[in-house]
């Protein structure tokens, strides 16, 4: 699987789900799927060499775990309050997408902060995003897995609140998200992303189970409301 146009795929994907996401292309689908987006550092929010990982903010080590209330927490003392609501709801989404998506490993290094260069930071849009070609055994549905940052399903359903995203919002952003996602394989085949039947087989099975398990968390919120 070219891991190039799978980026160039899942990054349109997250940004049709209302994520911030970068604006990623390929500067030559056909040929060579060389992937180019904009440095974080050149961001209008930020300035040029101002960007810090969320894990040295929260001074943590590659096998430390963490946990939502930590980043949230972390997010109260770095982001002012005045975006600290858009940042949190931001923070959800994405992590939200990472899951459906099977984004593998520590999710953690995925979330970056940019200076709004008033002292403070601001979260920067989501970057390397990635759907993973997976055997279907492989597939995680509801539980952690290894050290770092990986919330189940339900967690990110139980906290939705201190996120600031009440159920029936929860409902509506999740019910975008399978929308987006349902769309893969009519993206995958356009001219930007440009994968071949081979490369698109190979993502049947891990969108088929983002789908699915996306359904599944938008029947639980809608329970919940």
């Amino acid at each position: 699987l070219s891991l190039n146009r799978a980026e160039a795929l899942t990054m349109r994907m997250a940004r049709m789900a209302g994520i911030d996401a970068l604006d990623v292309r390929l500067l030559d689908p056909i040929r060579t799927p060389i992937l180019v987006a904009t440095r974080l550092g050149h961001l209008p929010c930020g300035f040029e060499g101002e960007v810090l990982s969320a894990r040295r903010l929260l001074c943590v080590k590659p096998n430390d775990a963490v946990d939502l209330p930590a980043l949230l927490d972390l997010m109260r003392v770095h982001v002012h309050a005045d975006h600290f609501a858009d940042d949190a709801r931001q923070l959800w989404l994405r992590l939200v997408f990472m899951r459906l998506i099977h984004h593998p490993g520590d999710y953690l290094p995925k979330f970056d902060f940019v200076s709004d260069g008033e002292g403070r930071m601001r979260l920067a849009p989501a970057c390397g995003l990635r759907v993973q070609a997976v055997p279907v055994s492989d597939l995680i549905d509801d539980r952690e897995a290894g050290p770092g940052l990986r919330p189940p399903a339900s967690a990110l359903l139980t906290f939705a609140d201190a996120f600031g995203v009440e159920m029936a919002q929860a409902y509506e952003y999740l019910r975008r998200q399978v929308t987006a996602l349902s769309q893969w394989k009519s993206l995958a085949s356009q001219i930007f992303v440009n994968m071949s039947t081979w490369d698109i087989g190979r993502l049947e099975a891990p969108m088929s189970n983002a789908w699915l398990m996306g359904t599944r968390m938008q029947q639980s919120a809608y329970r919940l409301t």
